[in-house]
């Protein structure tokens, strides 16, 4: 009889069985800690005998192919979620855990409220450093509870982050810990560590509501237009639209001049496409249709301009109330 295999081992074996396409639609269905548990089980998957990863197949689907083999994980967990997320993203995603000191420990466990008042006697910069090393939905509470000044300023320093001084923050982590009532001591750090600040800024501002993310890109683009284009497209991507319920797609197009969809759509994925064109008649759905046949071959720095437009009126129409754009995993952004 084969042995028992744990519940993560089997999320593993199975998911290394699929092919490539199918594993990337699986990811992303998973929210961020679903899949950091996967990549973590594929990182420490122990060898298994065959009939042990059949017996894992088999409790799946009654029928699979005899000495169905699981490909080299690392690799191919790479590739699955860079087509699920893109690279940027899922190297962000994938990437191994930092180990947290005591003190950045205890200061994770701090309330927002408490944690956002102690950081506004901190260096912004360091301030900055060490809201990085939260996890998004409590770096989007502690910049809530910020004054609106200090929030603007913020998102800035974190979005222009390439590298994070480690050493200093885990110095001024231990030194605010200790001022709020700890003395526990500190790991041993490296100089600096790579960090996509535009990324973890954007993913910040998703969990924000979609009013007050409005108000502090708007302050912040007077100051720095750039970052904030940056910025609204690590948040939204065009294929992002394909979450979008019916009825939302029908107020897009209501707003996105016919042109730009034809433009947008050319290197849009299957399915997207198909999605837009359910929302419409069948006259405009056969006249977009023969638009995009008939679209002679584009740059495709043209394409993103327009898909840019797009989401640009999505997020527009979100600000407004006027739309509703799910998650990830299909919950609501509110």
């Amino acid at each position: 009889m084969p042995p028992r295999v744990p519940g993560p081992d089997k999320a593993a074996l199975l998911m290394l069985a699929l092919d490539e396409t199918t594993a990337a639609d699986v990811m992303r269905s998973l929210n961020e800690a679903e899949l950091r548990r996967l990549a973590a089980a594929v990182d420490q998957l122990a060898s298994h005998p065959s009939d042990t990863a059949d017996a894992v197949y088999q409790e799946f689907c009654e029928k699979v192919e005899e000495g169905l083999q699981a490909r080299e994980g690392g690799e191919f967990l790479r590739n699955v979620a860079a087509q699920a997320f893109g690279e940027d993203r899922a190297r962000r995603l994938l990437a191994p855990a930092a180990a947290w000191t005591e003190p950045l420990e205890y200061i994770r466990n701090m309330k927002p409220h408490m944690l956002a008042e102690a950081l506004e006697d901190e260096h912004p910069q360091l301030a900055a450093a060490m809201i990085s090393q939260l996890p998004r939905n409590q770096a989007a509470k502690v910049l809530q509870a910020s004054s609106p000044e200090q929030q603007a300023d913020l998102i800035r320093r974190l979005a222009e982050f390439k590298e994070l001084p480690l050493d200093a923050v885990k110095a001024a982590s231990a030194a605010l810990a200790q001022s709020l009532g700890t003395t526990k001591g500190l790991a041993d750090a490296g100089v600096n560590a790579e960090f996509d600040g535009i990324g973890f800024a954007a993913d910040i501002m998703n969990e924000l509501p979609p009013a007050e993310t409005e108000r502090m890109l708007s302050g912040l683009e007077m100051e720095n237009p750039d970052m904030v284009m940056h910025l609204r497209r690590a948040m939204f991507s065009f294929e992002d639209l394909i979450r979008l319920p019916k009825r939302a797609v029908v107020a897009l197009l209501r707003e996105v001049q016919a042109d730009d969809l034809v433009v947008a759509l050319k290197t849009a994925s299957e399915a997207l496409q198909t999605h837009f064109i359910s929302a419409m008649s069948s006259r405009a759905a056969e006249t977009l249709r023969e638009d995009m046949s008939n679209t002679p071959p584009l740059r495709l720095s043209e394409v993103e301009v327009k898909q840019m437009k797009i989401v640009e009126v999505a997020m527009r129409l979100k600000g407004e109330g006027k739309i509703e754009i799910p998650g990830p995993g299909g919950e609501q952004m509110v």
